[in-house]
């Protein structure tokens, strides 16, 4: 599943149509400047969802950059734009089960209890909580940073820039635009045909190397080492439950459901989640806590991947915390403390938010 996801960023990259969209989406934002870091936010949060965050904030600074140059470190629409990016980024990645490792590590442990999420149900999970925890973003940017200025003329050139040396080739972006719209359309209606997301996931893996629209340089190119950072994340929290540790760790945190409250104790190791993830990669914290976060609440093991996974990608709080963080720190144009605000009303309000959502969810399904 996160390969055929990486199949199609590649395709997409490869031939420029993810800088087309981009462009197209931030032309229709207009020139407010509310409208446009709300465009902005949601069209980052969107792609994140199939894309790789790291590659979305990277273009989508691009593309702000020289705005933000234009008019200087004292305009505050200029930090916010910046912030904007990678918490959109993140917090988008919540989406689906491709849009961050975490996910496919909650998706795995899940599934190895009878109780995996399906590509269209995570969404069901995810989707929502991901774009209300990015409308709040978008609030609280604008009270944090009101812009001092009533239009906002964005640099949209280098969107149109060729992104490979085929990426004007028509036949290819059919090619890729076709493929990546049936594989994403047969992921949301796995229910109606019964065929397996692997399965449909052949679809890109197959149809991009086949057409030549991705040859042996991309296939070298792709993310191997987050295929096998969620690899061993998966063989790590077997191997901890396998071999008894689970419950040894799990007996001495039962104090955690000494309140007997299942809200309370999702929320407290939501919290938990959120700040090593803060300090620490988010999928080996995610590797780690779930073996024995699910042992705590025995019958609720997919409200607990579910809240965990989401839960880490509410980590935002430093420059090490997610790769989009990173991107946007290292402009030079920011500072740790600018990144505080956000990492705090995301690493707070997230989890609550998060469980109160799956609990609802699951309740009515």
């Amino acid at each position: 599943l996160l390969m055929g996801g990486f199949f199609m960023a590649s395709g997409l990259t490869r031939t420029g149509l993810d800088r087309q969209i981009f462009g197209v989406a931030l032309r229709l934002a207009g020139t407010r400047p509310d409208r446009v870091l709300l465009v902005v936010m949601m069209t980052t949060a969107l792609a994140s969802m199939f894309l790789s965050n790291t590659s979305t904030a990277a273009i989508m600074i691009g593309a702000v950059l020289p705005f933000v140059k234009r008019a200087g470190p004292d305009e505050p629409f200029s930090r916010a734009l910046l912030l904007a990016i990678p918490i959109a980024a993140s917090l988008g990645g919540m989406g689906t089960i491709i849009g961050s490792a975490p996910n496919a590590i909650a998706a795995g442990v899940a599934d190895s209890f009878q109780v995996g999420p399906g590509f269209l149900t995570w969404m069901v999970y995810g989707m929502p909580v991901s774009l209300a925890l990015v409308l709040g973003g978008w609030r609280l940017l604008l009270w944090r940073y009101p812009p001092a200025i009533g239009r906002v003329e964005a640099d949209l050139a280098g969107l149109d820039e060729p992104s490979a040396p085929h990426s004007q080739n028509r036949r290819n972006r059919w090619v890729v635009g076709t493929l990546t719209a049936l594989t994403i359309a047969l992921w949301i209606t796995t229910p109606l045909h019964g065929l397996h997301v692997s399965v449909i996931s052949l679809i890109p893996i197959v149809g991009l190397t086949v057409s030549q629209v991705i040859g042996a340089r991309e296939v070298r190119a792709l993310p191997w080492d987050t295929l096998m950072l969620v690899a061993g994340g998966l063989s790590l929290g077997a191997a901890v439950v396998d071999t008894g540790l689970a419950t040894v760790i799990a007996e001495k945190l039962e104090l955690l459901t000494v309140l007997n409250s299942a809200w309370l104790t999702l929320v407290l190791l939501g919290w938990t989640t959120v700040t090593l993830s803060n300090f620490m990669s988010n999928t080996a914290t995610v590797s780690l806590m779930l073996p024995v976060a699910v042992a705590l609440l025995p019958g609720r093991e997919l409200e607990m991947c579910l809240v965990l996974g989401l839960s880490a990608s509410c980590a935002l709080l430093l420059p090490v915390s997610t790769p989009p963080n990173a991107v946007a720190f290292g402009t030079g144009l920011l500072k740790i403390r600018d990144l505080r605000l956000g990492g705090l009303a995301a690493g707070l309000l997230g989890p609550p938010v998060i469980v109160t959502w799956v609990m609802l969810i699951t309740a009515l399904l």
